[in-house]
């Protein structure tokens, strides 16, 4: 299966240069809603058992790393809003090769890890939480946490991997941005493409992330997106090494600033 994720051009030069993938904690999300589920019933206030299970999920998502990817590299908002108003770029991730399909790594694989768009929030009311999770024991509570988002995000086609990246975490470690990630190595091959941005910039770095995919991705299939003449929506042309089109895209434009 092959999954895409979104990203800056700075992203997916430390992507190629270290063959990694990023894991997040939830807290860090644009999403305050995400992986934060309710303690109640929607009829009263939450009780203690509600109180303990906030609690107990505010624990996961200090100790869970999840990383989010999508079906769809054409979509034009997620080009907007997570790939730099379509400077950036998307990458195509072979889920399987990726190690992102293990039951023994993955507390939710990439198989398994759908988003449900709903209009109302999931609640472990009348459940307990259990403090550690084991699949498949508790995957119906894993997929309310972790797979659950509000209707408004449902044009992302989102699909999420989560696994625990940081197992010595408890309810009381304050977080920071520094703690908030862990990276993992892939193999190479499991990178299959690479879509780049309308909008992605010919200066030095840029080139330089291109030919390095280029030498060291050799398997990897790039490809360079542009607007549609007469439809709301962007193609997307393989650029062929040896063609004169690779020449004139990927030419040093020095004199142009990045955020120009």
């Amino acid at each position: 299966m092959i999954l895409y994720k979104y990203m800056s051009h700075t992203a997916l030069a430390a992507v190629f240069k270290y063959s990694t993938i990023r894991f997040t904690t939830p807290e860090f999300f644009n999403d305050p809603f995400d992986c934060a589920i309710s303690g109640g019933n929607g009829a009263s206030n939450e009780d203690d058992a509600g109180l303990s299970n906030i609690l107990t999920a505010m624990h996961y998502r200090k100790r869970m790393g999840v990383l989010c990817l999508t079906r769809n590299p054409l979509n034009l908002l997620m080009w907007a809003h997570y790939a730099d108003n379509h400077a950036g770029a998307v990458i195509g991730i072979d889920t399987e090769l990726a190690g992102l399909e293990c039951d023994k790594e993955n507390l939710i694989p990439a198989n398994s890890g759908s988003v449900v768009y709903t209009s109302v929030r999931p609640s472990s009311f009348g459940v307990k939480l259990p403090y550690e999770f084991a699949r498949p024991r508790d995957s119906t509570i894993l997929e309310k946490i972790f797979l659950h988002k509000s209707v408004h995000w449902a044009y992302e086609e989102e699909v999420r991997v989560a696994r625990e990246i940081f197992p010595e975490t408890s309810e009381n470690t304050v977080s920071h941005r520094d703690n908030s990630y862990k990276d993992f190595v892939i193999p190479s091959k499991a990178f299959r493409e690479v879509y780049l941005g309308s909008r992605f910039r010919t200066y030095p770095e840029n080139d330089a992330t291109i030919q390095s995919i280029r030498n060291h991705f050799k398997d990897t299939v790039i490809s360079k997106c542009n607007l549609s003449p007469t439809e709301w929506k962007v193609e997307r042309k393989p650029i062929d090494n040896s063609s004169s089109f690779f020449g004139l895209f990927f030419t040093d434009h020095s004199s142009v600033p990045p955020n120009a």
